[in-house]
């Protein structure tokens, strides 16, 4: 007995095998399209098993994203660390183009030892030192544009060494201080104008002079620990680093400095903003990496790094931030804080975000942050290692990570705990 009349089984299709390229057209509903335009090799996208290549300036020029900024998240064992380094040892030993790392935890040696790119040490007693107050070469005759970076750097090295916004008061003092600096001044030309103010300084500011050193104080004693005592011998003089600003790039390495929370801050501001200004010179192709970035998320300092990205931009930097949870931007302030909406705001202006596995108890935080979907808060909470969901503007992607062997040992940050 048949179920289907003659007319219905002359409307039944017959089974057919087909490659996955001609299902695409027999499910179009289904399908999905790549969102890549070129650049390095990623890995594979994982519902459609097409190459996902990766370039930010593609990305920038063809206007999807306004900022070649970079957001990565993940936490530790998710393949956050080796999905970096892999990325940028195709972008600068493939693509010819130039990565500035600061290394909080001394992770990125081998991977500059394959790249010929110099590692400069920092640390207390050390024999490398940095000045943060060097002018950019290309602002050499701009003093405005002087004046503007060092008072930015100095605001958010005072901020972070007291642990708070600063007041008009203080901002007013390193403004005036900053007038009056020489054109190789160090910090210990700060410190010292910051503790004895001239009259001058006092009368364009409308203040009498003990009022002026009282208010000044506070900031000055942040700012005098950066040059003595224990972190004496990094920050304290003329900057004795030669560097080929030409070449493949530097990894400035402050791991001696990882377990000292108050020390870290302040030093990755002053490493950063020394190579901002020194690779300051328009063209594409420059990567400035901070890792561990949730040591600068706090205080002003996000004002500081978020005027970084934004003149970063112009530049032709991709300034590529890396953090373990969404909720280190919490770091920043309380939720309705001048300060946690400037973190949010960065988060804003940083439009290619790469999010590796979080916790369950991150979730939250992330969908409001980033904006995520339902879906794609579940898969956030369920990805396994090496596979990472982007955000590029307003498209989206899932993607497994690939690694070559020899990217495998560049990257490989568990051979300790393995013995």
């Amino acid at each position: 007995m048949s179920f289907f009349s003659k007319k219905q089984k002359q409307d039944l299709v017959p089974p057919h095998e087909e490659t996955s390229r001609v299902v695409k057209s027999l499910y179009p509903l289904q399908s999905h399209k790549s969102i890549s335009l070129g650049g390095v090799v990623i890995g594979l996208e994982a519902f459609s098993g097409d190459a996902f290549l990766f370039d930010p300036w593609e990305f920038y020029r063809s206007g999807i994203i306004t900022s070649p900024a970079i957001f990565i998240a993940g936490q530790v064992g998710r393949g956050k660390s080796a999905f970096v380094k892999s990325f940028l040892y195709r972008q600068i030993g493939v693509f010819a183009r130039q990565g500035f790392f600061l290394d909080p935890k001394g992770e990125y040696s081998a991977l500059a030892k394959s790249l010929d790119i110099p590692v400069v040490k920092l640390e207390p007693g050390g024999s490398a030192r940095l000045n943060p107050l060097d002018p950019a070469p290309g602002d050499l005759d701009l003093p405005e544009r002087i004046a503007q970076r060092r008072s930015t750097l100095l605001a958010a090295l005072a901020a972070s060494g007291v642990g708070r916004e600063l007041n008009p008061s203080e901002r007013a003092g390193i403004d005036v201080v900053v007038e009056n600096l020489p054109h190789d001044a160090v910090l210990g030309d700060v410190v010292d104008l910051l503790l004895r103010p001239t009259v001058a300084m006092a009368e364009s500011l409308s203040i009498d002079l003990p009022a002026l050193k009282r208010e000044c104080q506070d900031i000055a004693l942040a700012l005098r620990r950066l040059i003595k005592g224990d972190l004496a011998g990094m920050l304290d003089g003329k900057t004795t680093i030669e560097i080929d600003w030409s070449g493949p790039g530097l990894v400035i390495d402050l791991s001696a400095l990882y377990r000292i929370p108050a020390a870290l801050a302040p030093t990755m501001i002053c490493a950063t903003s020394w190579i901002s200004s020194a690779i300051a010179t328009v063209g594409l192709g420059k990567f400035l990496v901070i890792d561990e970035a949730w040591a600068v998320l706090k205080d002003e300092t996000v004002s500081w790094l978020q005027s970084t990205v934004k003149l970063s931009r112009s530049l032709g930097v991709s300034v590529v931030m890396v953090v373990h949870r969404i909720s280190d931007l919490r770091a920043a302030g309380d939720d309705d804080s001048a300060v946690a909406k400037r973190a949010a705001g960065l988060l804003s202006d940083t439009e290619v975000r790469i999010l590796f596995g979080q916790s369950a108890q991150e979730i939250p935080l992330a969908q409001a942050a980033l904006g995520l979907s339902s879906r794609e808060c579940q898969l956030l909470g369920e990805l396994p290692r090496g596979r990472c969901l982007w955000q590029i503007g307003q498209k989206r992607a899932l993607v497994d990570v690939l690694l070559t062997d020899q990217e495998k040992k560049l990257t490989d940050t568990d051979s300790a705990m393995r013995g």
